[in-house]
This record gives structure tokens, sequence and C-alpha cells, in this order.
């Protein structure tokens, strides 16, 4: 009926099934008519097999809700004296009045009856809640169905709080005996008897009525009297004595005192009893009415029940495992004795007016009772009756005997059906499960014994172990154990006792074991192969290093000692590798061992890996750790492909050596694996050889590849026959390396250390071609080329010859040339314009080089007057009558006429106005080249007409006649007063200055000082001091006839001026050509060549003075008496605004300057401007040591160098006879003071110039004086300018 009803909140209705003693009040509130007599179903079905009442539907169907041997409720239920019936065909339960009670009735007989009505429920599973026992833990039955994952979390709340509060928690959660059960802890403090929600594994809380069972009594002692004490067992009894209300047979029962809480509680009668039945015990609100309520008596449980079954189902149900109590096995039974009477007539639940009228388990043989059933079957009994409605000559084995307890009747049932029975516990022997394997730890502690027949609450039993005593700690009745307490131990196979000691009593045996040493840690996990202090942690160990026999490998471990007694044990290990077996024992001489574990020494571990190479037979060496000592326990060591062979210890355990006989071939980094005894040791440490993938020949050279490292010394570049420089490691898969021009094609590789070497790479350098000199000449045959470059080789590094071919440009390869020191000497063709040439050197082919033929290069040309025509000769090279012409000027000249490969001539109108010189030009076929080389003739006068003693040139210098010599041919050289040869000139390399010793007492000192640069207003710009610059370069040859200095101006870093200076000294007679102008060099004179660039003028319109100092000066301030002192100098003609020449007089000997007429500039010709700086410059001030003389060279702006050609000579000349005059008459003067003469001196044409004249003065006032009075002279000389 209940099944039909629909569904609600997808809940299916089902017979109510009751759970609790709130959920019954429930229901008779809300169905009055119950109250009233109106019978309804209810949950229930009895199981006459087992003897129990389970719920008969919903979600509880199938669990145990009464037991009817134990009398027991396992959540609530609610029977009279009568009910339930043990019966097969009474097994479905209703409602109905009993004693004006509504209780719970089985009394329906035949399944075509019918009950009234029925209760529907629609509900989840209803949890249960009981007290388990003194350690306050509550059971949570039938949870299964809704969480079957198990239950993480029990939390409680108070549903009668405004606000969910959660009242308690659980403490820990354990499944129990019953399926779908668990158990926790919890305080019983925080619980009261009443509804709670149930949150279960946090989820929201699930309103389902909660309550606790009902009271159980398991047992009591039957006392009557007044002050009797009375004992009750069972479960759910409270805790709290005051909350307890307990009456028996309607006597109240008080002063209650618990033994133990919710098991055992006392109370004291308070009056005599005359039936003990029922039992009213109420805790709090929770009540349970008992009529059948086991008893202990005579050391015996005693319970009754009534039963409407035949005798021989009585049987076989009241013999049936079934029947227990606590943990002893149930019979059926007799009554042996008045007391026994007694007793179960108070104990009797029936009303008088129906007595309780047992069977009993007697047979009747050989004129005596025995026990019919039973574990004592056929014993004799002496069976206690008062007196008998039967024949005694009709008793036989087949007689069925019932006792009428009310009378001490002993009777026969012809058809015997609706009668009780007697059970009692405690007469079997106490027996210990069989098949029990029990070890204990070494520890000791507590261990479960399966135990059945040990008794009740009020048994006592003993144990002993190898006669020592064992604590009993609990017994554990549902689950029929014992826990017990045992001590430290080691041994195996001792005896334990277990005794019984009444009703029956009895000892059991059993073995037991100390649990063998196990072994579940080591520390470290893996042994490490040197062996050592090694840490075992386990059980079981005991603690006694004496009797423990432990080896590792069959090699005792030494030293053990205990860190923690039973579990954790120090020993050392001796070295071993791979699986080997623990093997411990504890006793003393022991032969065997207790337990095997299997150990590992830790695996081989590689930490790293070198000496990996391309060389065949390269040996690498492997470090890490766990190797072992014994190379025979290697099973393979592997570098990736390559087997690696002959392992040699380095030192054991961490390092060795193996050979790789191939060498490493592959591109792809190898791992290493080395397998000792079965173990393989990590596989991420890779073997990394160097490898070139590829060489790019650049600037610098480019190698790429892998594995190349990051420690650049650690690297060595190999190419045989060449040299490398320049190596640079960029990354670790690029390196920058440099190579000559010189190298040859060959291999390269990559050496690390010793031992390593990378694949080796074929380094084929491409020729490349990177200039042809000198360009040849236009149309001229048999010329030959230098071809310069990189990589120019005949022959490769094993000298193999390589063949070189070259190719012009119509592809001809020419054979006919020659390799010098990298360099080919090749002739090449006729031509006017361009050529190509290519090189191929064993097949590799070089860069094509397109070179032109020189266009005419023009070296001088004859000179004209101005308006004046004529022919012109221009020499030079790279003539050819092939369209030849000629410009002078810009003017095409005529008759342009090739003579020769180096002279061409034309006829030139010499009309084109300049004031410097003239751009020469020639063409020849398509090319054409130009320089400045026309110079329209200025002669000049040379001084005093050379004396008459040489020869005048255009240029305005004398070429002298032997034995005449100086500028004007003035000196005699015959008439000199010592053998005629000056002393030669030194030269200070540090400031470029040349000192020309004059005599024993005075000198010459020539040097460039200044560089400045002037605007047209002649205004200084900036002023560079040749001394200060930072000479970069200093060279002399053997002999000291050639210096040359090369300086930078770093103190200014926006114009960092080059100078570059020459000095060639000329002991003899010389003509040398400058600016194709040829000029003669004194014997004993220097020639300088100047050249200045990477100036940087402000202005385009600037021009620069490069500065010489000339300085007279006395060497010796001990001047022998009347010495002259004087300086004279000579100037050339100002009036042409250039001083091509100068003369310096002092005493005997005579300084010379000489300066070209013309300077290079720029790669042309130009007309030289030399003036002298007049006094008044500042260069003058603070000179008062000498005289001085300061010449400029006049430059115009160029762009990239000038180039500058001074000449100085010292010549010896005699004393004038004005000289000997002055000198006679200071050696007749009485003063004996040096003769001091201020000279005038003025050029050939009458202009004057002086310079501060030198002089050694005697007394410092006299000094003074004389330098006024020269310095008079000079202004006066100068006015007149």
């Amino acid at each position: 009926m209940c099944k039909a009803l629909p569904a609600i909140e997808n809940k299916k209705a089902h017979i109510v099934t009751i759970t609790s003693q709130r959920e019954w009040e429930f229901i008779l509130d809300k169905y009055t008519s119950i109250k009233q007599g109106t019978n309804v179903w209810v949950s229930g079905e009895l199981v006459v097999d087992r003897g129990v009442v389970v719920y008969s539907s919903g979600p509880e169907a199938g669990y145990t809700m009464y037991n009817l041997f134990q009398d027991r409720c396992d959540g609530f239920c609610l029977f009279d004296k009568v009910y339930p019936r043990f019966s097969k065909s009474a097994i479905y339960f209703h409602t109905g009045v009993s004693n004006g009670e509504m209780v719970w009735m089985n009394d329906i007989d035949s399944p075509g009856q019918t009950v009234d009505s029925v209760v529907c429920e629609y509900s989840p599973s209803e949890p249960m809640a009981r007290y388990l026992d003194s350690s306050s833990v509550i059971i949570i039955y039938n949870t299964t169905a809704q969480y079957p994952g198990g239950i993480d979390s029990i939390a409680f709340y108070d549903p009668t709080q405004a606000q969910i509060l959660r009242s308690f928690e659980c403490d820990g959660i354990y499944s129990y005996t019953e399926p779908g059960s668990f158990f926790c802890k919890v305080d019983l403090s925080k619980v009261k008897p009443q509804y709670y929600k149930l949150v279960l594994n946090n989820m929201e809380p699930d309103f389902i009525i909660f309550d606790y069972p009902a009271p159980y009594i398991s047992a009591f002692t039957p006392s009557t009297g007044s002050g009797d004490k009375v004992f009750f067992t069972g479960e759910n009894l409270g805790f709290v004595g005051s909350s307890l209300s307990i009456t028996m047979g309607g006597v109240a029962c008080k002063f209650n005192l618990y033994k133990e809480p919710t098991n055992v509680v006392v109370c004291i009668l308070d009056g005599n009893v005359d039936k003990i039945m029922p039992i009213s015990f109420t805790y709090g609100k929770y009540r349970t009415l008992s009529y059948r309520s086991p008893i202990y008596f005579q050391k015996r449980i005693w319970s009754t029940i009534t039963y409407s079954e035949s005798y021989a189902n009585a049987i076989k149900y009241t013999t049936s495992d079934a029947v227990v109590h606590e943990s002893d096995r149930g019979d059926m039974y007799y009554v042996p004795n008045a007391q026994v009477m007694d007793i179960i007539g108070r104990y009797s639940f029936i009303s008088d007016s129906i007595p309780f009228i047992p069977w009993l388990n007697a047979v009747y043989q050989g004129s005596m009772f025995r026990q019919r059933v039973g574990a004592y079957n056929g014993s004799p009994i002496l069976l206690y009756f008062s007196n008998t409605n039967i024949n005694r000559d009709d008793w036989s084995d087949t007689t069925i005997f019932t006792m009428d307890i009310g009378r001490s009747m002993l009777q026969v049932t012809p058809n015997p059906e609706d009668h009780g029975v007697i059970l009692t516990y405690g007469d079997t022997p106490i027996e210990i499960k069989a098949g029990q394997t029990i070890t204990i730890p070494t520890i000791g502690g507590s261990q479960y014994i399966d135990v059945s027949n040990f008794g009740n609450r009020f048994t006592t039993n003993d144990a002993t172990l190898a006669g020592t005593p064992v604590v009993i700690e609990k017994k554990d009745f549902a689950n029929k154990r014992l826990l017990l307490s045992f001590p430290e131990g080691y041994q195996r196979k001792i005896m334990l006792t277990l005794k019984k000691n009444e009703p029956y009593p009895g000892e059991a045996y059993i073995n037991v074991s100390y649990e063998s040493p196990i072994i579940s840690g080591v520390n470290p996990a893996f042994i490490p192969t040197r062996g050592g202090l090694v840490t075992f942690i386990g059980n079981n160990f005991y603690k006694d290093p004496a009797i423990m026999n432990f080896t590792v490998g069959s090699v005792p471990c030494s030293s053990i000692k205990f860190l923690q007694p039973h579990k954790i044990i120090t020993c050392n290990v001796a070295p071993g590798v791979g699986l080997v077996w623990g093997e411990m024992s504890l006793g003393l001489g022991k032969p065997t061992f207790d337990s095997m574990t299997s150990l590992l020494y830790a695996a081989p571990e590689v930490k790293s890996i070198s000496g990996c190479s391309y060389l065949a037979q390269s040996k690498v060496t492997v470090t890490g750790n766990n190797f072992g000592n014994d190379v025979s326990k290697f099973n393979t060591i592997s570098v990736g492909i390559y087997p690696c062979t002959n392992p040699i210890f380095i030192t054991p355990h961490t390092s060795f050596y193996c050979t790789i006989e191939s060498g490493i071939t592959t591109t792809i980094n190898q791992n290493v694996s080395v397998k000792v005894a079965g173990q393989n040791s990590n596989s991420d440490i890779f073997c990394t050889v160097p490898y070139i993938s590829s060489v790019t020949v650049t600037s610098p050279f480019q190698m790429m590849g892998s594995n190349f490292g990051t420690v650049e010394n650690a690297l060595t570049l190999v190419s045989p026959d060449n040299q490398i420089t320049g190596m640079k490691l960029v990354a670790p898969d690029t390196i920058e390396f440099k190579m000559d021009s010189n190298s040859i094609t060959s291999i390269i590789y990559i050496r690390k250390g010793q031992n390593v070497q990378s694949n080796s790479i074929n380094l084929r350098l491409t020729p490349r071609i990177s200039s042809v000199s000198p360009k040849p000449l236009i149309n001229q045959p048999n010329q030959l080329v230098t071809i310069s470059g990189d990589f120019i080789h005949n022959r490769d590094y094993k000298g193999a010859q390589l063949p070189i071919s070259i190719f012009d440009e119509s592809n001809q390869n020419n054979t006919n040339c020659v390799l010098l020191s990298s360099k080919l000497i090749c002739p090449i063709s006729e031509g006017f314009d361009t050529f190509s040439l290519k090189l191929n050197i064993n097949g590799l082919e070089s860069n094509q080089v397109i070179t032109s033929y020189q266009p005419p290069i023009i070296e001088s040309a004859t000179s004209l007057y101005f308006n004046q025509p004529g022919n012109v000769t221009i020499t030079g090279r790279s003539f050819d009558p092939m369209g030849l012409l000629i410009s002078i000027g810009g003017q095409d000249c005529t008759n342009a006429v090739y003579i020769n490969r180096t002279a061409v001539q034309c006829y030139f109108t010499a009309n084109v106005t300049a004031t410097d010189s003239l751009p020469v030009k020639v063409t020849v076929g398509p090319k054409s080249g130009q320089y400045n080389a026309f110079f329209y003739i200025e002669p000049k006068e040379c001084p005093e007409n050379c004396n008459g003693h040489g020869e005048c040139s255009i240029t305005g210098f004398c070429s002298c006649q032997k034995p005449w010599d100086g500028l004007s041919c003035q000196i005699d050289t015959s008439q000199n007063p010592n053998d005629g040869t000056p002393s030669g000139p030194s030269i200070n390399e540090t400031t470029g200055s040349i000192v020309i010793p004059n005599g024993e007492y005075q000198s010459y000192t020539i040097a460039v000082t200044h560089i400045r640069e002037l605007n047209y207003k002649d205004d200084i710009i900036k002023t560079i001091s040749i001394p200060n610059l930072v000479w970069k370069l200093r060279e002399k040859t053997t002999d000291a006839k050639l210096t040359y200095l090369y300086g930078i101006n770093q103190n200014d870093p926006n114009n960092q001026i080059h100078f570059e200076l020459n000095i060639t000294y000329f002991e003899q007679k010389s003509i040398v050509q400058f600016a194709n102008e040829p000029i003669e060099m004194f014997p004993n004179s220097v020639k300088h060549l100047i050249k200045v660039s990477n100036y940087t003028f402000q202005s385009n319109t600037n021009y620069l003075q490069v500065i010489y100092e000339s300085k007279s000066q006395a060497n010796n301030e001990n001047v022998p008496e009347c010495q002259i002192l004087d300086t004279t100098t000579k100037v050339s003609d100002n009036s042409t605004s250039s001083s091509n020449w100068f003369e310096m007089k002092n005493g005997g000997q005579t300084l010379m300057a000489k300066f070209s007429n013309r300077y290079i500039s720029d790669d042309n010709l130009w007309r030289s401007r030399i003036i002298q700086i007049p006094l008044e410059d500042p260069l003058y001030t603070g000179q008062s040591n000498g005289s001085i003389l300061y010449t400029a060279i006049l430059a115009k702006f160029f762009q990239d160098y000038m180039l500058l050609d001074p000449n100085f000579a010292n010549v010896i000349s005699p004393y004038s006879d004005q000289d000997k005059d002055q000198i006679d008459q200071c050696q007749s003067s009485k003063s004996k003071m040096p003769v001091i003469v201020g000279a005038v001196v003025g050029s050939v044409v009458g202009a004057a110039l002086l310079s501060a004249t030198a002089f050694y003065l005697y007394k410092k006032r006299q000094t003074i004086s004389e330098f006024k009075k020269i310095h008079r002279l000079s202004n006066s000389n100068k006015s007149k300018e």
C-alpha cells in the first residue's frame, strides 16, 4: 500500500520504521487513534533461525531491531511480557494494546489476517546513536546508502537554537562491525538527549530525526531483599546517576552509582522484591521496560523466552550459534536446584493466571536424567522438582519434560506447543579461536585475541605468557575477543594461557611469538657503495644490541647502536653494490635469520664526464658517486651509442676512466649511462664533444657548431701549417678567429686540453683578390702586375700542389704567373681602359677584380715666361699617341706630339694668368691625367750674384765653383783656420730639433717649433706646439743619416693633427729633387721633409704657418778672452713676398738655409712662400738666450696633406779683416774682455732684418746695457724699411 503512494521530494514511501523513542512519541501524538486501539502495521519481521527481529521496509530493511535471546533492542522497540512470540507463522509486527499500554505485537498467525491501518514514512536512512563503552563513543548506523564513499566528518546541530550552531563534533571516525556503520568519539558533556540535525561530510544540515537508542540491560544480579545491591550491565545506561531511575518489580532501586559509564551501574533496593520483573530503567527521557532481561545467578547468566513452536524446533533454534550472550554460547537448560526454581519463579514475566512452563533440556535414560542436547549432551544431571503429575514408570528416553515453575511440578506435555525455554550461559569452557597467528611487537603493547566463552561482565579471567602475568585491558563482548597488554620481548613460540575462573573454570592455550625484525626504511634510502654509518628504521628490533644478529650482503653490520629501542638502529655497513639481503634475527647464537629484507646500495650517479673526443681510443673520465670499488661489477658503460670499455678506477666509488674505441663521431650529444650490479645510473649527463658545423671565411672568420663551452682559454684552434690569432669565444656555438692572408687550404679542429678534440672540417679558403698593383701603363707590352690578397697559395697543408688558374676578362687562362710570398706576379696584356682578373685555386674561385690601366701620369713640365709662347715638354708615364690631347691651365695646347712613353710635347700660348702653378692635363684614349706641374718662369737673382764664383740658377740659388762655398759663393774654404770639416749635427729624437756645433763654444739649433693657422687678415686662429706632440714613432738608420719622427696632437680632440718629420743628413754635396725642382745640398747639410695631415681648418680661406726656429747660442761659459760672439743674419730679398734662403753667421761658422720654391699639397705642386717672423711676434717673448730667427713656410688650405722641404747647412769660414782687427784691439786692451759687436745685417738688395744677437758678457751689468743698445739699433734699422 505504501509503495503505491506518489514520491515526495524524490523519496518513496515505505512502512514506518520506528528507530527511536522520540519518533514513537511523535507517531502517537499525530495518530491518536492508535492509542485508542486502532492496530497499524509497523516495520518488523521475525527471523526465527537467527532469533532476531529486523526492519522489513525502507532504507533500514534487514537491519537488526531486536534480539530475542538477549532481550536487546538495537534502536528502540516496545514489547510486553508476551511479545514478540517465537513463531514461524507469526513474523510481522503491528501495534496493539496490552495491559493498557501500546505495544508491538506479532500475533498474526495467518497471512490472510489483517489489521486496521498502516503508517507510511518518507525518509532517508535514520541514523541512530548509542554509547559504545566508557570511551564515550557514539555509533552512527545506516549511512552507506547516502554516503557510499564513506564518512569523513560528523557534526551535530541543536535545532532548538535560533541559529544553527554547531553543538559538537566527532573526533576520529572508524568503521564498525556492522556494515554501513561508524563510530566516533565525542565530548559527552556537550551531548544532551534530544533531536540533533546531523551533518555528514560537511554537507548542509540533513533534516533527519536523530535520537539516542533506549538503554539496554544485558544482565543484572537478582537481589530481592531491601537494602540489597543490584548490579546492572549493558549499554546506553548513561553516566549521570542523578538522571537515572530504576525499579524492579515496582520496587525502586536508588543511590545509583556508575562503576563504568554507560556500561555498569549499581543501585540499592528500597524494599523487598517479590516478582523481579518487570525492570523499568529510565535515563532522562529514555526508558526501557524489560520482562526478560538476563540474570546473573550462581555464576551463570540465565534468561527465558516464550516459544510457540514445536519442541523439535525449540531445540533446533535454541541450540544454534545464534544463542550467545556476551562471549558465552548458551544452552537450553533445566532446573538444577531449589534456588534456581525460586529465582525463575520470581523472574517469571507471565501473570499469575498464566503459569510459566518451560521445556527442559532433559532425557531420562538408565534410571537417571541426562542432558538431551547441547555441549554436554548425555551428561548426567540432577533435575530438581517438588512433585510430578506423571508416572515415573512411564519415563523413557522419548519423554519430553516440562516444568511448571510456579508449582515446581515436573510434567509431560503430549503435544508440546506454546511453551517457554530456559537458557543458561557460562557452562562451556573457554575456547581460543583456532587458526589464529598471534604475533606481538617486541615493544609489547595491546593485542586482541579472538576468544569465545570467556564469560560475561561478571566473570573474572587471567592471562599468563610463559608464566608471566599479562594484563587483560578490555573484554570485547560484541566481537568475542580479549584485549591483552603484552610486555616487551623477542622470543618465538611461547605459551599464552587464558583462564576462565567461573562458572566453569578452565584454560585455553595458544603459542604466540614476538614479531620478527622488519626493516621499513633506510637512511640514506640507498646505501652508499662506500658503506659507512647507516640508519635502519623499522619495528621489532628489541632493545639489546647483544642479541641482534644483522648482516648486509652476508657481511655483519658492525657497531650496532639503538637510537630508539625497537625502532631505529645505526651500524656500519660494509662497501657493496646492487641488491643485497639484510638478514636479521634476535637471540644469542641463533643459527638462522628470522627476517630477510632486500636492501639496495645506491645506484651509480653520474655528475660529470670529460674527455669526450672525436679521437679514436679516447679516454673519458666519469665522476660521480656510488660506482663501487670493483670494476668487475660494471655491467655496461655507454656514452650514447658508444660503449666505453676497460674501466679503471681513479678513486673508488667516485671516479673512473674508460676508453671509447672509435671516438665519438656523431653530432648529437651523447648521454652517459653506467650500470653497476644491475642498477642504472641517471642518464641526464651528456658527453659534449665540440662539433664544428661550418666555418665562414669572413673578417674575422666565424666558426659555427655546438658544445664549444664557455671558457675561452680552454680552447685551442688547430689548422696545420696555418697560424690562428685573435680567437674569441662569442657564444657556446660561435667562435671568431683570424688567419693571416698567407693561410693555406687545410683542416681545422678544436682542441680542449690534451685529450679532447672536435671533428675536423676542411678549411677551404677561397682566394680573395684585394689589390692588383701597380696599375699597368696604357698600351705597353710586357708589363707585370702583382696580385695581392688573401689565401693565394699553391699547396695544401699536406704539401700537395694545388692547381692555380688566372682568368682575365677574355676568360683566358694565364699560366705565366709566378707565386712569390703569397703574391702572384703576372704579365698583363696591353690596353687602355680596364681589365678584370679572377683566380681559381683547386676549384675555389676568387672574386673578380676590375682594374683600370693607369691614366697618364704627369711628373713635370718645362716652364715658359708669361706671354712668351713656346713648346712645353711634359714628362711622366703611361703616355700613348692614341687620341693624345694636352691642356695647360684649362687651355688646350696645339701640336700635341707623342715623343715616347714617358714624354709628350705641345705648343702653349703662355697667356693664362696665374699666381701659382697651372694644372697640366694629358688625355690618351679614354684616360686622362692631370697635375699642377706648370710654372711660369720667375727668375730670381742669386745673392751677390754668386760673387763671380758660381752660376746662378733661375730659382735664385748659386752653384759654386771649388773652393768657394756658401749661399753666395763667398766662402773660400781653402782659407779655413782648420781642416775645413765642421762637426756633424745631432738630432734630438724627443723634440725633432737639430743641434749643429759651431766650434768649441757655440752651436746652432734648428727646430720646427710651431704650426699656426691664420685667417686672411693674418690673425692667429690657433697655435700648435710641436714639442708638445705625443710622439708615436721614432726611427733612425744605423748610420744616423736618416731619422723619422711621427707625432699626434692629442691635446685637442677636435684637431688631432698628424705631424711627420724626415731628417736626412748629407755628408757630401748632393743634388736632390723636390717638387720637380733640383736643389743642391751643401756638404755637412741636413734636409727636412715635413708632412702635415689630418688637420682641420676652421675655414677654407685660412692658411698655415710651419714655423722654424734657428738659434745661435753659447755652449760654454768659459769663453777665452777676445772671442768674437756676435751673430749676423742675411736673408733673401723680401720684395717677392718670399725669402727662400737665409744665413746666420757666428764666429768662424755659417748656418745656411735654403727653401724650395715649391711645395706639394693634395697631390699638386704650389709655389712656396717663406717669411721671416718679425721681432714683435709673440714667439720672441721670453727669448733671452742666444740669437733667434723664426722663419715660417706658408701653406694654403688643403684637405689631405702637404709636404715641405727646407734644407740647412753649416760651413766653416775664415775671419774677415775686420774681425781680425777687432781681435787685435781686444788683445792689446787692458780690459781683456771678450769683443762684443752688434751687427746690422742687410739683404743683398738693401732690405734689413736683425735677429737678437747672442754674445758673452763678463759682467752682468754690461749685459743689460749692451742688450738695450742692440735693440735700439734693431728698431732704427727697421724704421728704415
